[in-house]
């Protein structure tokens, strides 16, 4: 469970460095993406393809992704990861509801996604949280907002909201409270707060005080997307 809470809100500090916005994914009924990303450490035996796998032209140690466009109204998206080494899929299908704030744009995901562990034969139920376009006619920034939950019946469940450090609508800190939950537990062994794009501290049932996650110190792997006329071949 927490390696999985880690995996979750250490994947939302990564966004673009430019200060140019490209146009989003933005597909049709029938369309398909596809990309992946290559995970370093790579042997012999990792560098084998997997082409019964969705993404056929990747290599063992490489995460893929598919997304479609199920729906056109309300326009809901459907994704699949895979890590074919650590045997971990992921499914989800979220569709985004926007509403103008002024100077602010939010955007409700509304959906859910299920994280599998084949090995362990566990299943994680999670939402999303919201995001948060601010200042947009000048210099813009992201925030996340709203409560989200991750629950596995096996596991745990773990209960994440934001809230803004700084009570002015322009602070740009985001702060995550978390509170883990054992299956028949109603109080929490563990609650974890920190900032989405700082340091997050855990601190147990036990006193015991640690780093949760920094992810400052997390690399960026670039995705990569295979050219059109090369995929068919």
């Amino acid at each position: 469970m927490v390696l999985v809470v880690k995996s979750y809100l250490s994947a939302f500090h990564a966004r673009r460095k430019g200060s140019v916005a490209k146009k989003p994914y933005s597909p049709i009924l029938g369309k398909i993406f596809q990309c992946h990303w290559t995970l370093p450490n790579d042997t012999e035996e990792n560098t084998k393809l997997v082409s019964e796998r969705p993404v056929p032209w990747v290599s063992k140690n490489t995460v893929t992704f598919v997304a479609d466009q199920i729906s056109h109204h309300p326009p809901i998206s459907a994704f699949y990861v895979e890590y074919f080494n650590k045997k971990i899929q992921f499914t989800a299908h979220v569709w985004a509801k926007s509403k103008f704030l002024g100077m602010s744009i939010g955007v409700h995901n509304i959906g859910q996604g299920c994280v599998s562990c084949l090995d362990y034969d566990e299943h994680y139920i999670l939402t999303f949280l919201n995001g948060y376009g601010r200042s947009i006619l000048t210099w813009s920034w992201v925030k996340l907002g709203g409560e989200c939950c991750i629950n596995c019946s096996k596991q745990a469940r773990v209960q994440i909201s934001s809230s803004i450090l700084n009570p002015s609508m322009w602070a740009r800190s985001t702060k995550l409270l978390l509170r883990f939950f054992s299956p028949s537990d109603k109080k929490s062994f563990c609650s974890t707060e920190g900032e989405w794009n700082g340091v997050m501290y855990a601190k147990y049932a036990t006193w015991e005080n640690t780093s949760f996650a920094d992810t400052k110190k997390l690399p960026v792997i670039k995705k990569k997307v295979m050219k059109l006329e090369d995929q068919n071949k």
